[in-house]
């Protein structure tokens, strides 16, 4: 069982990620969270208010990896030949998703 003083912020959001990654976002909820994690639901929260909290992080996390990612790709590249490649990453990054 992970320790109380072992969580994190970033633990929780990854473990919330691999909850939605199988079974959806409607079926996260503090519980199996902290079951993915070994701790008891309490635990979480001092790091956030409730599942809706921990949802929008999970989001905004996801939209910062997105945008990070193509920003790698249109390094150096400008114009239509940007837009086109933009358009093309960001169909495929949001196909990947489950």
């Amino acid at each position: 069982m992970t320790q109380k003083r072992n969580l994190s912020t970033e633990k929780i959001i990854e473990a919330a990620k691999e909850i939605i990654n199988k079974e959806r976002a409607e079926k996260l909820n503090f519980s199996k969270v902290a079951g993915v994690l070994g701790v008891h639901s309490q635990a979480m929260y001092p790091y956030f208010a409730d599942k809706e909290e921990l949802k929008i992080v999970v989001i905004n996390d996801f939209l910062d990896s997105l945008a990070e990612q193509i920003k790698e790709e249109l390094q150096g590249i400008s114009g239509k030949e940007a837009l086109r490649i933009y358009g093309r990453k960001l169909h495929e990054l949001l196909l990947i998703q489950p």
